[in-house]
């Protein structure tokens, strides 16, 4: 991943510094999810990271996973995981 601006000049006494967001050159995505009692790992690859995909993954998962045991589902704070679409 490359860096959207060149590194921040230095200035007396502040170090080196970057900026926070990079430019993604097609770097996949990947989406997982961990059954904890049997180590059996989900997952898929996706080109883009938007609601559409993390839904898609989701429903990957509702699949895999029987209806009696329970789910956590633990998430960051990307926009993509905040709809509505995904709370419901």
């Amino acid at each position: 991943m490359d860096r959207t601006q060149s590194i921040l000049r230095l200035r007396k006494g502040i170090l080196e510094r970057q900026t926070h967001d990079d430019r993604r050159n097609g770097t996949p995505d990947l989406f997982a999810a961990l059954e904890i009692l049997s180590g059996k790992i989900v997952g898929e690859c996706h080109k883009r990271q938007r609601t559409k995909e993390l839904l898609s993954f989701l429903r990957t998962i509702d699949r895999a996973t029987p209806p009696e045991l329970d789910f956590h589902l633990i998430r960051d704070n990307l926009a993509t995981h905040r709809t509505a679409r995904v709370e419901r």
